[in-house]
């Protein structure tokens, strides 16, 4: 087998994770874009490469990426792809995960969990709900139409982080000391590695 992109890892990452044993292009597409939101909200920074769109039925990666992306993983036999003709008379896509073991993909604790928050909120959700919460977001709020969306950080939270850093910055750091010492329990890094598994 080939060395996976990042991108590659965190789209079958997320297909692993979903309950459901297919998903709709449509609904995969849209819960990447909120992975990447809800990653930029947390950290700072998106977890995939995708740059995305503004389009009439939610956030769309650019030229179809997302789409590429899972036809490559599909041509490789990481993902199984289902193409039936719909009510619409349009061609409806699902794709599942293929036989791959996840502990082999190359992804952190902390990627997997984001994956695990996004695949709890909006994974069993109706792909109605997940397009309206994709189009609920601060970059789908502020895009031109038809333009490409720029995850930005909202001053107002900001401003409170900052505040909450400045005043508890104090606990933190003892929080964090408190981890590090034998015989405190766990520590983050092993519940991370835990959810991981």
């Amino acid at each position: 087998m080939r060395p996976l992109t990042r991108n590659e890892a965190l789209l079958l990452g997320l297909l692993s994770k979903l309950d459901a044993p297919w998903t709709y292009r449509t609904k995969l597409v849209k819960l990447t874009y909120l992975l990447d939101n809800y990653s930029f909200e947390q950290t700072g920074e998106q977890l995939t490469s995708f740059s995305y769109l503004w389009d009439h039925y939610g956030p769309n990666a650019v030229s179809h990426a997302i789409v590429g992306t899972l036809d490559r993983l599909a041509d490789d036999g990481l993902v199984a792809v289902l193409s039936y003709d719909n009510e619409h008379g349009d061609v409806s896509h699902l794709y599942a995960i293929g036989d791959i073991e996840r502990a082999t993909l190359p992804l952190s604790a902390d990627d997997w969990l984001l994956i695990e928050g996004i695949a709890a909120m909006w994974g069993q959700r109706r792909l109605a709900d997940v397009i309206d919460a994709s189009k609920d977001t601060r970059p789908m709020r502020h895009a031109q139409q038809f333009g490409e969306l720029r995850f930005e950080v909202e001053p107002r939270a900001e401003a409170r982080r900052k505040e909450l850093r400045s005043r508890y910055g104090e606990v933190l750091e003892e929080w964090s000391s408190a981890e590090s010492d034998e015989g405190a329990g766990e520590s983050l890094d092993s519940l991370r590695a835990g959810l991981a598994e």
